[in-house]
């Protein structure tokens, strides 16, 4: 028996595709949110739409320097696009009847709630369990434009940092928000 005996093809276990209901507004005939089907993406998939997701932008102060920049909401929608399996997003009778012509057109069309494709986007990223380091990494991905992959790949000290600082953000901007709706309770009095 090979020492990578266990590492062989044929001992993968293929993860099943998963269904989710991204939103409320598309209902079956009892009423209920219709659900979709996704697949999981691998890797090379995702590396390849982080690519075609990121641009090169100047760096202010820097002549001829430029950094990657990766357009989140561009990452998410292909992401989201590349790993439904139904609907098919492709369907040119589904876009017809919105009258778009891509299936990220679509996804907007379908899923045309903030908030619910907000939720879709962390659902498939976090997956069923409550995972910290996915919702880390869902706050890095919108609000740092940080991809998963990036942040996962971070060492230790720096994922800590990163979380600290995401932390102190939200807790200020809690706070902020608390401040705001006070002073203007204040003002309608």
């Amino acid at each position: 028996m090979s020492k990578f005996a266990l590492f062989m093809k044929q001992n993968k276990e293929q993860k099943n595709n998963e269904k989710y209901a991204p939103t409320v507004t598309l209902k079956d005939e009892n009423g209920k949110p219709l659900e979709w089907e996704f697949r999981h993406i691998t890797s090379k998939e995702n590396d390849a739409i982080r690519e075609a997701a990121t641009t090169e932008v100047p760096v202010t102060g820097k002549p001829n320097l430029v950094r990657p920049k990766v357009n989140a909401s561009k990452y998410l929608a292909s992401v989201i696009v590349a790993a439904t399996v139904f609907p098919d997003l492709y369907d040119a009778e589904l876009q017809d009847s919105y009258g778009v012509k891509t299936p990220e057109d679509l996804l907007y069309a379908l899923v045309d709630d903030a908030g619910e494709f907000q939720q879709f986007g962390k659902k498939l990223i976090e997956g069923d369990g409550e995972d910290w380091e996915a919702n880390y990494a869902y706050y890095a991905l919108h609000k740092l434009h940080i991809l998963p992959s990036q942040f996962l790949a971070l060492d230790e000290q720096e994922k800590a940092f990163v979380c600290a600082a995401i932390d102190i953000k939200l807790k200020h901007d809690k706070e902020e928000k608390k401040r705001i709706e006070q002073k203007s309770r204040k003002k309608h009095k």
